[in-house]
């Protein structure tokens, strides 16, 4: 298995015919150029077993900021509805702190079914974009929600020295919901249920890229 493009892709071997119809039109699986650019065929993988988030307690939460100080992450307010959370369909927790207007915090699992997690403290920008954006993380084109801007500075000297990183996302992190709708019908013979599918494993990359970033 490989890393290209931002998706994770395995060999076809002999044993996995594929047609022609698959190769042409299914969103899950395409012919080389490879990754390392022999001309093989490659399949997209499902990244079923990481990425996703397990049930997570106050303490866990608390203990697992990479980028906060104690007092930070002591003083933090859990989600109103942290007791009823559907923990099955998040590929990453996120929430507004609701006492401290521009501060929010995420929960993001490694891609490895490890359970581990990073917890990060991010920030608000105060300018909201001028024109209509769209999530980087999403990326859902039919947003029904607000896109800000969040800032999450580095851990370690890094951070001391002021040195963030920022990227466009769901105002209330909505992006787990987002990426679980059917897309729309591109053209005939288009498997939207394969697209969803890979919309979900880039959420999970993308969430984990910024994550390592810090």
């Amino acid at each position: 298995m490989a890393r290209h493009g931002g998706a994770w892709w395995e060999r076809l071997g002999v044993e996995d015919a594929v047609d022609e119809f698959d190769l042409e039109h299914a969103a899950i699986t395409r012919r080389g150029p490879a990754p390392g650019g022999r001309s093989v065929r490659w399949r997209h993988v499902r990244m079923d077993r990481g990425g996703i988030v397990r049930p997570l307690t106050e303490q866990t939460i608390r203990a697992s900021f990479r980028n906060a100080s104690r007092k930070e992450a002591a003083s933090l307010t859990l989600p109103p509805d942290f007791e009823t959370l559907d923990w099955d369909r998040l590929d990453y927790l996120g929430w507004r702190d609701p006492k401290l207007a521009r501060r929010s915090y995420l929960m993001v699992p490694g891609l490895d079914d490890d359970g581990g997690i990073t917890g990060i403290l991010l920030q608000r920008a105060d300018a909201k974009p001028n024109a209509r954006a769209q999530c980087s993380w999403c990326r859902d084109v039919t947003l029904p929600n607000d896109v800000v801007l969040y800032v999450a500075k580095r851990s370690g000297p890094a951070g001391r020295k002021g040195d963030a990183v920022g990227t466009l996302i769901c105002e209330d992190f909505e992006c787990s919901t987002n990426v679980r709708r059917l897309p729309p019908l591109a053209y005939e013979g288009f498997d939207r249920e394969a697209a969803r599918d890979r919309r979900i494993d880039d959420l999970r990359m993308l969430t984990a890229a910024f994550a390592a970033e810090l």
